[in-house]
């Protein structure tokens, strides 16, 4: 299986939803959320995404963090329409990132026929960017803020299994996806759910899987962060790692990690490569270390408002890319973005960081 993120460092999209709300001054309806605008206003999809890659994005993730089948059932669309609705999807993140690098390698070809220096912004992707296809934790479906606590135990393991693979094979059917993204997990026994239908789907696409934190150590069911990732052994989870959860928390997870001096259980496979993890589960299948926390601010899931504290970490964009120059970088992450309330802006500091 082709692994779309070897070899390089790597900055993937934003806030998706939160970049909607703050530069198309969407309100978003809570049950669908930014898939909602699927159907509404495809134009402003389309220019998030275009948002995030012209700011240098190398990875950007379809506007379906919240999509299901049953959800979309309960806005009045039957299943047909639920998997045009995600097969559009994928086309407008791939309409985007067709127009960027055709831009793109129209200004490289300038540059080559003329004698002027290379003056392109730092942001520039030199390779095709990527898309990924968003897959929210069932808890997403919910709309009820679960994927910050796991609260769905009375939810069968096969039932979350069908969830995550209708909507998989919905996608699977627009051509376009590089990766499967499964994002905000928040327990371990999700996480094996995932991992189970990547070893026996036959999928042709990989995969990352990236877990909510409540602390320092622990996803946000409880179970620790490690046990968490060690679980997800299959060979075609090729990237693991933390999402919308709190920039400060962004560094302990990792060092929770840590077996020795090295970057924690990571090996380099060669000089000014990316470091891997190896879990004890599967050491011959080492993944990359993927970190996308949100802007610093905590979601009030009862009043659907996002709560500003005094100093929060990484709420600007600088305070943000310091940080994972100096924290996450060092200690094993190889791919960096940002969730919920990032915009392009930060996006485009951390491009800077890995370009300079």
């Amino acid at each position: 299986m082709h692994n779309p993120l070897a070899k390089r460092s790597l900055v993937l999209d934003g806030g998706f939803a939160t970049e909607l709300e703050r530069s198309f001054k969407k309100q978003l309806p809570t049950q669908l959320w930014a898939s909602s605008m699927l159907y509404e206003d495809p134009d402003a999809v389309f220019g998030v995404h275009y948002s995030f890659f012209d700011a240098g994005a190398d990875i950007v993730t379809t506007s379906t963090y919240q999509t299901s089948f049953s959800g979309f059932q309960k806005a009045g669309y039957d299943a047909l329409s639920t998997t045009e609705l995600l097969k559009k999807a994928v086309h407008l993140a791939v309409k985007a990132r067709d127009m960027y690098w055709s831009r793109s390698l129209l200004e490289q070809s300038m540059l080559r026929d003329s004698s002027s220096p290379d003056t392109r912004p730092p942001q520039t992707c030199l390779s095709q960017p990527l898309v990924a296809a968003s897959l929210g934790c069932y808890g997403a479906s919910l709309a009820n803020g679960s994927e910050y606590t796991g609260d769905y135990n009375s939810v069968s393991d096969p039932e979350i299994y069908k969830h995550h693979l209708d909507r998989i094979q919905a996608m699977l059917s627009q051509p376009g996806v590089d990766i499967l993204a499964f994002e905000s997990i928040p327990k371990l026994s999700e996480g094996r759910v995932i991992n189970d239908l990547m070893r026996k789907e036959g999928l042709n696409v990989p995969a990352w899987v990236a877990y909510t934190c409540k602390d320092a150590e622990n996803v946000s069911h409880g179970e620790t962060f490690k046990e968490c990732v060690d679980a997800l052994d299959a060979q075609s989870v090729i990237a693991v790692g933390i999402n919308c959860t709190a920039p400060a928390l962004v560094k302990p997870l990792l060092l929770s990690l840590h077996t020795s001096s090295e970057p924690p259980g990571f090996t380099a496979s060669a000089t000014h490569q990316p470091h891997e993890y190896a879990s004890t589960n599967n050491p011959h299948a080492p993944k990359r270390i993927i970190v996308y926390p949100n802007s610093g601010e905590s979601w009030d899931a009862e009043n659907k408002i996002w709560l500003h504290g005094n100093n929060d970490p990484g709420a600007t964009a600088p305070d943000f890319a310091r940080l994972a120059k100096e924290e996450w970088i060092p200690n094993g992450a190889s791919i960096i973005g940002g969730c919920c309330r990032t915009t392009p802006e930060y996006v485009r500091e951390m491009k800077m960081i890995l370009t300079s």
